[in-house]
């Protein structure tokens, strides 16, 4: 799997695949995360990429902020899953 390949599989193994992030923008956000002076406020949390992206604001490598989240709750949660 690479940057320019990692969708050409993620259409088979789930439809919702598709919603989420390249290997790219999670590397964004360890890097933000390093380079963050006020860090420990996330410090216990659990943390998402996408919701790293609305706090710092950095897009994906296509320009897309993908939110895995609000995928999620439009088109699975509560059993109304689309495929």
């Amino acid at each position: 799997m690479s940057e320019e390949n990692w969708q050409e599989g993620a259409s088979t193994a789930s439809p919702h695949f598709l919603a989420s992030q390249s290997p790219a923008s999670i590397g964004e956000a360890v890097i933000l995360l390093a380079l963050d002076p006020e860090v420990s406020r996330f410090s216990g949390k659990s943390l998402s990429t996408w919701a790293l992206s609305d706090a710092y604001g950095y897009t994906d490598a296509d320009g897309t902020r993908p939110h895995w989240g609000n995928h999620y709750k439009e088109h699975a949660e509560g059993g109304n899953e689309q495929r």
